[in-house]
């Protein structure tokens, strides 16, 4: 490469990295992806799309928990995911902090996994109406953000408020049968009477369906045979929390519990 080749090459890589940005091993990380355009891409499938989308949105949680580096817990409800990403140890984030690296990689990730779970999740009888086409509809875009220690269990609430608001509003759309328009301006309390009033609580229905569902890492001791003797090793493996935690502004120790079991994961890029 010559003298002026070099230069160039330097002069726009120098342009490149200006417009990066970075985050910080200091603080945690939250990653969150969301799905487009799900409302209209639901039409096309018969079976019940909640049903289908709970269970491919929960598997594409649990596949990506695995495969993000530092991640540490998953929160998904509807057509969202967001990662906790935090390593106490100090040592160096994943990709080193390059935001677009880390939602690029991402969002690529989470789009082919939830195809390759949609299909498997969708019902056999209804195969036609969740082809290749109805499926290549879907898409996920992706934030990433440092956030302060202090305020990682502000996050989860915020996002799980939203659930609420979310599931409370569907609920009287599809079991009150209200229109539209007409929950436009009411407020939850209100809308929680009229579910009740209409023989239709909203507690009846399942727990993720009104508080959602955390991925959280599973120690299972398990025994293996090396070199002639057995010997007993603990296996981490990610599942879904039993039972929601209802997160309230008090603080929770539920969302702090779980920072800390990124630094047993291996490396990955």
């Amino acid at each position: 490469m010559n003298q002026a080749s070099h230069e160039l090459a330097k002069a726009m890589k120098d342009m490149e990295m200006a417009s990066r940005t970075f985050l910080t091993n200091e603080m945690p990380i939250i990653v969150r992806v969301n799905g487009r355009p799900f409302p209209q891409a639901d039409k096309n499938i018969t079976q019940p799309p909640e049903t289908i989308h709970q269970k491919a949105m929960k598997n594409t949680m649990l596949a990506l928990c695995h495969h993000i580096q530092d991640c540490c817990l998953g929160y998904t409800f509807g057509n969202e995911i967001s990662f906790l990403l935090f390593r106490q140890d100090g040592k160096g984030v994943w990709f080193d902090g390059d935001t677009e690296k880390i939602t690029s990689s991402v969002a690529g990730l989470a789009t082919l996994t939830f195809y390759k779970e949609l299909a498997q999740c969708a019902n056999k009888a209804d195969k036609k109406h969740c082809d290749e086409t109805t499926i290549q509809k879907f898409y996920f875009t992706v934030t990433a953000f440092n956030l302060p220690l202090k305020s990682v269990d502000d996050y989860f609430l915020w996002r799980q408020n939203e659930c609420i608001r979310k599931s409370v509003t569907l609920a009287a759309i599809t079991l009150a049968g209200m229109d539209s328009q007409k929950i436009q301006g009411k407020q939850i309390p209100q809308l929680l009477k009229i579910l009740q009033t209409n023989a239709t609580p909203w507690e009846s229905l399942p727990m993720q369906n009104r508080y959602g569902l955390f991925a959280v890492q599973k120690k299972r001791e398990k025994l293996k045979f090396t070199n002639g003797h057995i010997k007993p090793f603990t296996q981490n493996r990610w599942g879904i929390y039993p039972q929601t935690p209802r997160l309230y502004f008090e603080k929770s120790p539920f969302v702090i519990n779980h920072l800390a079991c990124a630094n047993t994961q291996t490396k990955r890029r």
